[in-house]
């Protein structure tokens, strides 16, 4: 029989809320707990793995043991952790709990859950033991109700774990900064426990296997055994046409060996071998480097110069600026590219042509030039022959005045007759007559081209035209242009000739006065 009044009721719901209220959060509370333990505890698992991972070589079942250990304590750790997260208290738990964490509840808690699940049940009767109830767990809700929630449960314990958490983070953080790989090795090592144990195998991994090199240069093979470590690897080699010969490799610490050739000579074949095992055989093809053999260089002076064609079989060069540059070359071998350095710093490239080499450039520079090839390897010439550049200069013209020869005193309505030659290396582009009046200069041409050489020839300078005043003197030479179109023409002097105009009435009557002394 239940009770029919609405107090009991709404009094047993507040409490029974309470309580479940309470066993929510000793369910939070234990969740929080196993989630910072359990990071903790992986924390330390991991760091822990840099022991093992540093004496793997020194204990090789030590990385096992290790992982085994882990393991067994994170599935165990983790089924205990997860049951009493999963894990509900009940409701007569938890008023148990409450009762004895605040003594003055009593037995009231559980004294109503119990009588109140006798009412529910008809077990109890009369009138009487339904008020008494009724009373019970009224006075109980309001005792429980007084008590707050975070007095019973509070959060704050959760903070003591992380004492050791947040140390943990702090050192994986420094580890971690000073090796990124560090996790992943360790993550390595707990997921797959069965790869830490020590192989029976030895396994030999060989550089630089099969490879081709140049003759002359040193070669280091190395080798690197993994699983069970030989005491020893020894190198076999089989030189082409010589029997083969049998080396001991050096040892490096780790498993790893080398043994260096100081300068291979001849191709060979050769494996790394120890009592238990043996690499495959690998081949070592010796190569000579593409070099640079005959040359032939053509010249091709500039136009104006009128010089033929000059061919060479070598590639040092002397010739005027401007020259262009024909080279012809064989290499020793076929190449796939060919280029042309020059001392200032730059470079084009040759046609290739098998082993032929072909190209051209204009001279403008002294200094020097070199030839670089690549073959189909990838290998150049190291040291290629620097050849010279050295320039022919284009001299000065140069031009004489044969007569008169000397400085004259005229009378200012002369024609003088100018007896001039001039000559050049290469060719005679203008002459001119330059004579200076004061502070003016004049110039009168004479002829507007030549060959290389020039006169005598004779110009007759009219003075007339001058219009000159007795007093006025005039300086002249003569003035040679050649015709270098590649630097521009250069010009060349005479000496330099003065005209005098005498003073004719001056002269008179000075002789005026001499002829009076002398009567």
């Amino acid at each position: 029989m239940t009770p029919s009044g609405e107090g009991l009721p709404n009094d047993y719901s507040r409490l029974e809320g309470y309580l479940r209220d309470i066993a929510f959060r000793l369910q939070l509370l234990s969740f929080l707990e196993f989630s910072l333990l359990l990071s903790s505890g992986l924390g330390l698992i991991l760091l822990g793995s840099l022991v093992a991972l540093e004496f793997k070589e020194t204990f090789p079942y030590l990385s096992f043991i290790y992982c085994v250990i882990a393991i067994i304590f994170l599935l165990s750790f983790g089924l205990l952790g997860l049951r009493k997260v999963v894990w509900k208290p009940s409701t007569v738990r938890v008023a148990v709990e409450l009762e004895q964490k605040f003594p003055q509840l009593r037995d009231d808690v559980t004294n109503s859950l119990l009588l109140f699940n006798q009412i529910k049940e008809g077990s109890s009767s009369g009138q009487i033991s339904h008020k008494l109830i009724m009373a019970q767990v009224k006075r109980t809700a309001a005792e429980v109700y007084a008590i707050k929630p975070q007095e019973v449960v509070s959060f704050r314990k959760v903070l003591r774990h992380l004492r050791l958490l947040l140390p943990l983070i702090l050192a994986f953080s420094v580890v971690l900064a000073l090796d990124p790989s560090f996790l992943n090795r360790s993550l390595a090592l707990i997921t797959h426990p069965l790869s830490t144990l020590p192989q029976e195998k030895t396994l030999l991994s060989v550089e630089p296997g099969g490879s081709v090199v140049l003759r002359g240069t040193p070669v280091i093979i190395r080798a690197k055994a993994s699983g069970k470590m030989p005491d020893k690897l020894a190198l076999a080699i089989w030189p082409e046409r010589r029997e083969g010969i049998r080396l001991n490799m050096d040892p490096e610490g780790n498993g790893r060996f080398s043994y260096q050739i100081s300068s291979v000579q001849s191709s060979f074949r050769y494996r790394v071998e120890s009592s238990r095992v043996a690499s495959p055989v690998y081949s070592i093809h010796v190569v000579d480097p593409p070099d640079v053999g005959k040359l032939k260089v053509t010249l091709i002076a500039p136009d104006y110069t009128g010089l033929p064609k000059e061919i060479r079989q070598e590639g040092h060069i002397e010739a005027l600026k401007g020259t262009v540059l024909n080279l012809e070359a064989e290499t020793t071998k076929t190449v796939k590219e060919g280029k042309v350095v020059l001392n200032q710093g730059n470079q084009f490239a040759l046609q290739v042509k098998g082993d032929r080499l072909v190209g051209s450039w204009p001279i403008f520079y002294p200094g020097s030039y070199s030839i670089k090839v690549k073959d189909e390897l990838g290998f150049e010439n190291q040291n290629p022959v620097e050849y010279q550049i050295r320039l022919i200069p284009d001299k000065y013209p140069e031009g004489e005045i044969t007569s008169p020869g000397q400085d004259l005193e005229i009378s200012g309505n002369e024609v003088i007759p100018i007896l001039y030659t001039a000559k050049d290396d290469f060719g005679i582009a203008s002459i001119k007559l330059n004579y200076q009046m004061g502070e003016k200069e004049h110039s009168i041409p004479l002829k507007s081209s030549g060959g290389r050489s020039l006169g005598p020839e004779t110009y007759r300078w009219d003075l007339g035209s001058l219009a000159l005043a007795p007093r006025d003197r005039v300086t002249y030479r003569l003035e040679v242009q050649d015709n270098d179109s590649v630097s521009g023409p250069k010009k060349g002097y005479s000496r330099v000739f003065n005209l005098s105009v005498r003073d004719e009435k001056a002269i008179a009557a000075k002789e005026g006065e001499e002829a009076q002394k002398i009567v």
